[in-house]
């Protein structure tokens, strides 16, 4: 007899032989096509001779024949290992090849083929093994049939209509299979508790598809080459992790299934990595999608979570059609079209913490409701959020930086947008047609236009700050390309092919027949932005203003004549607006502060316009009221779209019934008078109308009305006096705290109601005054209690740039001033051992404001010119600043930020503000007995975090102590090796 073991080889046999049962008694029956005493000719018959336990082993050769097996832990084995060389043909195509009914069967190393049932069946038995064989050209290549507890374990699975189905039956593994080219690589139904990893799927359209099934997991899985890799039809309670998806059509198709659980999965070159169709509380976390088309797709869904997921270069990255209550947080998308798109009744949605950068749009909303989008940062897009005929949804405390549009709300209502930061953008927000909405304590800042509202009745704008503050390297200069430019003058633009024939905006009245740079062409088909196709049919300043625009091949902006120019900002411009209030704005740093152009019945007040060079225009805008404001500007007021053109002092008929004071009503004005009536007029000069006027009896108004242009056509009745520094003669006195982010009712436009509107209660907090203003630099600015003020000096008189400080328990209007400081009145003039540049007096506030206990995180950012430096011999690396004390000078922590052609530049911590001093120590040459070291600036930069540590410490020690920080220069001298000389300081 063949003791076969000499042909046992491979680690797939041996693995079999390791798995057997009854080793001891087992007995090993051979299976060969040729005759032979001790060979069977079939495996059948060696079957009906075996006993349990016993081993078949089969030598290569073809075996037609339908092999029942019905013996419990049978081995058929093939004795080469080698599939390709030992096939088993069924001979009765009805039936299976094998068809296993006993338990802890295992066959391995076999091609199994052409059945019209299964290659191998296992029907209602447990626990077998199926081990490297080759199956293909079944209807089904493994059957688990009501089947438990079995291994399908590297595997071939080939050219069958499914490759693997798993029918009513649990607990089985199906690892490291490849499974290519069947109808569906694996059917699971009725089935639970199975477990698919490692798997390599190609070319099947379907990979998996699980139908009524639960609790099973698919992990690490490639699939490749299919219309959908997963299918989940009402099937609950499954987990895929980990698996790798590309070239697909769709990744994971959901079909009326709850609490499934995708986490991990990567999905590239594929068109919509998640399909889901009315189902609920699945979760999705951790997957990355690259170049697809859709990445989420949702319809009819709810209560799903979609985190920390990353989508990129996809047309979409998500979205939702009529589903409500899902949950999307902290996903990363980027280099998309679009970020997330809401549709057709899409309500309740929470949308939160994502980052979006480099994309077309981040959020579009059409016809869906009661949605909230908050603490998303959308980065380097052009469309910020797009609101279209959607009601009731909350845009909060987002971030849109580098964008054309931050935000457009078109023919909606009722939305609330509130504490967002939108920057660096072509227009703020947009609100065409969308009646009711509020939008309240948003910051505007470097926007060429804060808000753009057209049509948009009963709107309320509350307490939102506009900032701009452009140099030659902001984003919107002439140097910046073409993609940073397509709505600067787009906006003024007729017949443009980037503004025509769009699908988001249609005959929406915004942009059309303005005669502005009218069939110029501008943007057509450019390399930069390509036919984007957003508005249609518009109507925007249709005034009849000309201009033209000289292109060369669409590459750049060459030039650009008429009455807009590019460096132009606005703050807020409402156009065909009625009816709306803007209260408790600031509005600051902008070409236009405020424009109205058709605004009827609106109402201002509460509002900060300053630094502008235009506070307000108005342009057929009756009666609408302006009171209680604060300006501030080159030109506070302006009539008439022609002030468009320069023609300052030009009035319009159709602003003729505007009301420019309400009757004198006893209540805190904006600057902190007793009374409140008209506005309070003032110029940077001083100049201003309420800066020059008396106020005999003290009461907040100005003893004579302001006419505000010279026909006495507009008159302010009662404009707003200087408030007295006296706190005893002022309502408020700073013991009531002005809220920023508060409002006032108004009823009928007619009386007031107090809640705190911003500067309700604002005191004035203004320094002593000095002898002499020469050589100071000065401003007034509005401060609000808690929050973060900066205060810049562009042209700074005194080398002191920038200052920044939090007031922590005082609102009000606060005086700056930084002037040449005459330190022989204050007994004090040398500082340490350091060489002074300049003397300064910072001064903020008067001794109340100023103080240690209000004042928090003080910055100061001053420069040293390079020539004082060279001239004096000066280490700048030792440069600081030094704030006189009761106890002499003290040297603030400073750092150095930067450097130009001319200037060092520097920021320095400071607890409070008072006098200082910018010093700096002459090189210091040291000789040692044997050597020389002169200390360079260059060498003193590696020590740069803080000067003479001890300095402070060391007073009023003895001299004996001195000689350890007098210098703040140690030397180190090696042994042997040689000298080396390294100078530490420390700045504090």
């Amino acid at each position: 007899m063949r003791t076969g073991n000499s042909l046992l080889s491979g680690l797939t046999v041996l693995l079999f032989i390791t798995a057997s049962v009854s080793v001891g008694s087992a007995n090993t029956l051979y299976v060969s096509p040729e005759t032979g005493a001790d060979n069977y000719t079939s495996i059948q018959n060696a079957l009906e001779n075996a006993h349990d336990g016993d081993k078949i082993l089969v030598y290569p050769g073809n075996y037609t024949e339908n092999v029942v097996v019905n013996l419990t832990d049978i081995c058929i084995l093939s004795a080469s290992v080698k599939p390709a060389d030992t096939i088993v043909q069924a001979k009765d195509i009805s039936k299976s090849v094998f068809c296993i009914s006993a338990d802890a069967v295992k066959i391995g190393g076999l091609t199994i083929q052409g059945s019209e049932r299964a290659g191998i069946e296992l029907d209602s038995s447990n626990g077998h093994m199926i081990l490297s064989n080759r199956i293909l050209g079944n209807p089904t290549g493994i059957l688990l049939n009501f089947s438990n507890g079995n291994t399908i374990y590297r595997n071939s699975i080939e050219e069958n209509l499914e490759g693997v189905t798993v029918l009513d039956s649990d607990d089985s593994k199906v690892t490291e299979n490849v499974i290519k080219t069947n109808g569906v690589a694996v059917a699971i139904a009725l089935s639970e508790k199975n477990y698919f990893s490692k798997n390599t799927l190609r070319d099947n359209p379907s990979g998996f598809i699980l139908q009524e099934s639960e609790n099973n997991e698919a992990a690490g899985n490639i699939i490749s080459d299919s219309e959908q890799a997963f299918m989940l039809d009402l099937c609950g309670h499954n987990s895929f992790s980990k698996n790798i998806l590309t070239n697909t059509l769709v990744g994971f198709m959901v079909e009326g299934s709850e609490n499934n659980e995708i986490v991990g999965n990567t999905i590239y070159n594929s068109e919509i990595p998640v399909m889901m169709n009315s189902s609920a509380y699945n979760y999705f976390s951790g997957n990355k999608f690259t170049n697809i088309s859709v990445g989420f797709m949702f319809e009819q869904s709810e209560n799903n979570e979609v985190s920390q997921n990353t989508v990129d270069t996809a047309a979409i990255a998500a979205m939702i059609d009529s589903s409500g209550k899902n949950y999307f947080s902290k996903n990363l998308l980027t280099n998309n079209s679009f970020g997330f798109i809401l549709l057709q009744q899409s309500e309740n949605n929470e949308v939160t913490g994502n980052l979006l950068d480099s994309s077309l749009a981040g959020v579009v909303l059409s016809f869906s409701g009661n949605n909230r989008f908050s603490g998303n940062t959308f980065t380097n897009i052009e469309y910020g959020f797009i609101l279209q005929d959607s009601d009731n949804n909350e845009v909060i405390g987002n971030t849109v930086d580098l964008s054309d549009i931050s935000l457009t709300l078109d023919s909606g209502g009722d939305n609330k947008i509130s504490e967002n930061k939108f920057s660096n953008t072509i227009i703020g927000t947009v609100l065409e047609g969308s009646n009711n909405s509020i939008l309240s304590e948003n910051e505007f800042s470097n926007n060429l236009l804060g808000i753009l509202a057209l049509g948009a009745d009963k709107s309320t704008l509350v307490n939102n700050n506009f900032s701009s503050d452009f140099s030659d390297s902001a984003p919107f200069s002439d140097s910046a390309p073409l993609s940073s430019l397509n709505c600067l003058h787009g906006c003024y633009s007729n017949r443009s092919i980037l503004l025509k024939e769009n699908r988001l905006f249609k005959e929406n009245n915004f942009l059309k027949q303005n005669e502005i740079l009218k069939e110029n062409g501008f943007l057509e088909e450019n390399s930069s932005l390509g036919q984007k196709r957003l508005f249609k049919e518009n109507e925007f300043l249709a005034n009849g203003l000309s201009g033209q625009l000289e292109l060369s091949n669409n590459s750049g902006l060459i030039g650009l004549e008429g009455p807009f120019n590019e460096d132009w900002t606005f703050g807020i411009f409402l156009q065909e607006v009625n009816n709306c209030i803007l209260e408790g704005n600031r509005v600051s740093n902008n070409y236009y502060g405020v424009v109205l152009s058709g605004a009827q019945n609106s109402m201002l007040s509460g509002n900060w316009v300053e630094n502008n060079d235009f506070g307000l225009v108005l342009n057929e805008s009756n009666g609408s009221i302006v009171c209680n404001n604060y300006l501030n500007n080159t030109n506070n007021m302006a009539f008439g779209i022609e002030e468009l053109s320069g023609l300052v002092g030009a009035v319009s008929e159709s602003n003729l019934n505007c009301t420019w004071n309400l009757s004198k009503t006893k209540g805190t004005n904006i600057v902190g008078g007793p009374y409140k009536g008209g506005n309070y007029w003032a110029l940077p000069n001083g100049t201003g109308f309420s800066q020059t006027h008396k106020d005999a009896n003290k009461d907040g108004i100005c003893d004579l009305p302001y006419n505000i242009t010279e026909n006495e056509m507009n008159i302010d009745f009662l404009p707003l006096a200087c408030v007295p520094e006296s706190p005893d003669n002022c309502v408020g006195s700073g013991k009531e705290k002005g809220s920023y982010g508060s409002s006032t009712s108004w009823d009928s436009y007619g009386s007031s109601s107090s809640k705190e509107s911003y500067g309700s209660s604002s005191q004035k907090y203004f320094p002593a005054s000095s002898n002499s203003t020469k050589g100071a630099d000065s401003v007034q600015k509005m401060i609000a209690e808690g929050t973060e003020t900066e205060i810049k000096f562009h042209d700074p008189k005194n080398d002191v740039s920038e200052i920044s400080f939090k007031s922590k328990k005082y609102s009000g209007i606060v005086g700056i001033r930084v002037e040449p400081a005459d330190v022989n009145k204050k007994g004090n003039i040398a500082v340490n051992d350091r060489k002074a540049y300049r003397y300064v007096e910072i001064l903020i506030g008067n001794e109340i404001f100023e103080s240690s206990e209000n004042i928090a995180g003080g910055l100061i950012e001053f420069r040293v010119p390079k020539s004082w430096v060279k001239e004096n011999g000066i280490n700048f690396g030792t440069i600081s600043l030094n704030r006189l004390e009761d106890n002499g000078w003290k040297l603030l922590e400073t750092e150095l930020t930067g450097e130009d052609g001319d200037f060092y530049y520097f920021r320095a911590e400071t607890p409070g503000f008072s006098c200082y001093a910018i010093t700096g120590k002459q090189q210091v040459v040291i000789t040692p007995a044997e050597h020389q070291v002169i200390i360079t600036p260059s060498e003193q930069k590696a020590g740069n975090s803080a000067e003479v540590a001890g300095s402070e410490a060391a007073k009023g020690q003895a001299a004996t102590d001195e000689s350890k920080k007098a210098s703040g220069f140690g030397i180190i001298l090696s042994g042997a090796g040689g000298l080396l000389a390294r100078a530490c300081f420390k700045r504090k």
